[in-house]
């Protein structure tokens, strides 16, 4: 039997021997192992990258075109303009001649119901008038009294008591009147259909374009909307002399609204049939 040290040697030898094996025998299968987890990440890894974009082929060919559209429709609300001027030695007196005649027609315009919402002032002035110089006098120019005057603008939507809107205006004293604008409370679904016939207009030119190419449409590439424009009636009207009773005739006409839009079609050969 041996000794108790010389065995306790001998055990940590044969140890030491058995771990140095283990390691040279291990060492060329963890290798081995590592070099196959490293192939098979790398598929993944690409994977997680961000792939180039197919780039556009050179020779695509495509074809620009513009289109326009229009539609009317009829104006559903107004605005009347109506005013007056005075002239006095002072500015007080002008402008208290210009707020009795606007005063006496506030009064009349809200009697065919029209809300006080849709009233509002406006261009309310108030200026000096010089005396006129002689050629080559350098004195300084005297005022020799004083031109006010006060614009309304009333909204009308019940476009039937327009006319009566401007005579109730006149038989109150006005003596301006700016004009009358219609236009539309909504102009959206205006908006939208002169948009589809000028894209329906813009299509129509291209197919044309394309079968004379010997090509066809192979779907669209870029859109630009050029505009929408919404031009107002520009009426005319006149006051009844014939009647003192009959209101003052305005036609409103219609609101023309137009759009205009340009599309680049991708172009592809006609199939051989």
């Amino acid at each position: 039997m041996m000794p108790r040290g010389v065995a306790l040697r001998a055990f940590k030898k044969e140890k030491h021997t058995m771990n140095t094996r283990t390691t040279k025998t291990m060492k060329p299968l963890l290798l081995a192992l590592s070099g196959a987890l490293l192939l098979g990440a790398a598929p993944h890894a690409w994977s997680q990258e961000e792939r180039p974009m197919r780039p556009r082929p050179s020779n695509e060919s495509t074809l620009n075109v513009s289109g326009q559209g229009e539609t009317q429709a009829a104006p559903d609300r107004a605005t009347v303009r109506l005013g007056a001027q005075a002239q006095g030695n002072d500015a007080t007196t002008a402008q208290n001649e210009v707020n009795v005649v606007l005063q006496a027609a506030l009064t009349r315009i809200r009697a065919l119901g029209i809300e006080e919402k849709r009233i509002r002032t406006e261009n309310l002035s108030l200026f000096p008038t010089y005396e006129n110089q002689k050629p080559g006098d350098q004195n300084t120019p005297r005022i020799t009294g004083y031109r006010a005057s006060n614009v309304l603008a009333v909204e009308v939507e019940n476009l039937a008591l327009v006319g009566r809107v401007i005579d109730s205006g006149l038989a109150a004293g006005i003596n301006t009147i700016e004009g009358v604008s219609f236009d539309l409370k909504n102009e959206d679904a205006a908006r939208s259909q002169a948009l589809e016939r000028a894209v329906a207009q813009a299509r129509r030119k291209a197919e044309t374009l394309a079968r004379a190419l010997g090509m066809h449409l192979d779907g669209v590439v870029e859109v630009t909307e050029s505009g929408v424009s919404v031009a107002p009636p520009q009426p005319m009207y006149r006051q009844a002399m014939m009647a003192m009773d009959a209101a003052t005739p305005v036609q409103p006409g219609e609101v023309n609204v137009s759009a205009s839009v340009t599309i680049r079609y991708r172009l592809a050969p006609l199939a051989p049939r």
